[in-house]
């Protein structure tokens, strides 16, 4: 391992909920010490001849040319301290465990020993400050109002914005938590989660995360939010097994803290998204969706992110309350970001509820974009700027026909459009063509 060659030793007392912080000078590093992803281990042996348990990688802060970093436990009794870069695996806690720190970038929050949650701020509304987080691990599987959940669930509470922060979560659960749930599960009629890490029944995709904003300890009784939104959010997140950890990631974006809990639902969810493609057609994002049926739907927030973390909202369409027909849409992003965009759909119900899509990208260049029309959508008025040496503009319906023909009076047309019926159409000169949309 690279090292700090120093060691400290703390004896004599129990520090509770303590920060420890070491320092060092760069004469104490090993030559090829990575002074920027480091962490503190202890050895509770006193003697320093048992196992090593390390914490979370952060980088060494200077001042006055001494180096420093800092980890805080909720109980730690008195051992041995070193710090390295070797990687560390915390695992999953096999007891209830809290962990309050200030969130930094990408947060991994533990005991020292033990993982509970990692965080990452990001969307509308980063979350920041202090975070509590907790895992509580149920003696058995619970049921509340007739309902199982997994036995391992969640709370986090930031100190600040609690109700409106947003972040992507990631949380962990082991596959003997789900086989104990597959036993409720199945006597109560309801999907199963994955029976193994391979999963090759797909029960995975069963697994959902309701969120309870408030305080509280159980879903029944979380009380005290005052935020805008609904105070129960049932979440489709995304979920993978880690064989390094041998253990189920759960992540998903959030808006608000509270409790999360683990579990399945029969029936399907309020919206069947059966289709959703992302082309680039001359430099524009062609987004289509479509839908076999529709409960209860409000309508979707059609996201963009240039990471596939950050996501910010760029447009919406009303869904079509609900339905047993199938519903097409279609959404134009007309300035999408030179290079990789990513795109989801974020489904909202009536009554605030909402789910994820999964996530599409494009490629975009920006090179040969010779056409680019605004406003779009459009409702009297279409401009029309080119550097076409063309002179023949036309506007077709989604089936080819032309409904205006038109020639330049320059770099910039401006077309008449508020005869069309609401629509789809391509504007086209040469074979640059451009889809937007009349209202």
């Amino acid at each position: 391992n690279t090292v700090v060659g120093k060691c400290w030793t703390i004896q004599g007392f129990e520090p509770y909920n303590s920060k420890i912080s070491l320092c060092w000078n760069n004469n104490n590093e090993t030559p090829v010490f990575n002074r920027n992803s480091c962490h503190i281990a202890y050895n509770n042996n006193g003697i320093g001849d048992g196992a090593w348990i390390g914490g979370t990688n952060q980088a060494a802060t200077l001042q006055n040319g001494i180096y420093t970093i800092s980890q805080r436990y909720d109980k730690l009794p008195y051992g041995r301290f070193i710090v390295l870069n070797d990687s560390f695996n915390l695992v999953l806690a096999t007891s209830n465990i809290t962990n309050t720190q200030p969130i930094s970038g990408n947060t991994t929050y533990n005991d020292g020993m033990s993982i509970i949650n990692t965080i990452v701020p990001n969307g509308n509304a980063p979350v920041s400050g202090n975070i509590t987080a907790s895992v509580t691990i149920d003696p058995t599987v619970l049921s509340f109002a007739g309902h199982p959940y997994v036995q391992r669930h969640y709370d986090i509470e930031p100190a600040d914005n609690a109700s409106t922060s947003t972040a992507t979560v990631t949380l962990y659960y082991s596959q003997d938590e789900f086989t104990a749930y597959n036993i409720a599960a199945a006597i109560a009629g309801l999907p199963l989660l994955p029976v193994n890490a391979t999963d090759a029944a797909n029960y995975k995709n069963n697994l959902l995360i309701d969120q309870y904003h408030g305080v509280g300890t159980a879903p029944v009784n979380y009380t005290g939010y005052t935020g805008a939104g609904a105070a129960k959010v049932r979440i489709a997140p995304t979920v993978s097994w880690n064989n390094n950890d041998a253990r189920w990631q759960v992540t998903f974006p959030v808006t608000g803290f509270s409790g999360f809990y683990a579990t399945t639902y029969n029936g399907v969810l309020p919206v069947a998204l059966t289709n959703f493609t992302a082309v680039l057609n001359n430099n524009q994002t062609i987004l289509n969706w479509a839908t076999s049926s529709e409960i209860n739907n409000k309508g979707y927030d059609i996201e963009r992110s240039t990471d596939a973390v950050e996501f910010k909202k760029i447009g919406y369409m009303a869904g079509k309350g609900t339905s047993n027909l199938q519903q097409q849409y279609l959404f134009i992003d007309a300035q999408p970001i030179v290079g990789i965009n990513y795109y989801r759909l974020k489904q909202v119900d009536l009554n605030g509820n909402y789910q994820y899509s999964m996530v599409r990208q494009i490629t975009n260049t920006g090179i040969g974009k010779n056409l680019s029309i605004y406003p779009n959508p459009a409702t009297n008025t279409l401009n029309v700027s080119t550097t076409s040496l063309l002179q023949k503009i036309q506007i077709t319906d989604m089936a080819g026909h032309t409904v205006i023909s038109a020639f330049r009076t320059g770099n910039n047309t401006i077309i008449g459009i508020s005869k069309l019926p609401a629509g789809t159409y391509i504007c086209k000169i040469g074979s640059a063509q451009v889809l937007f949309v009349k209202q």
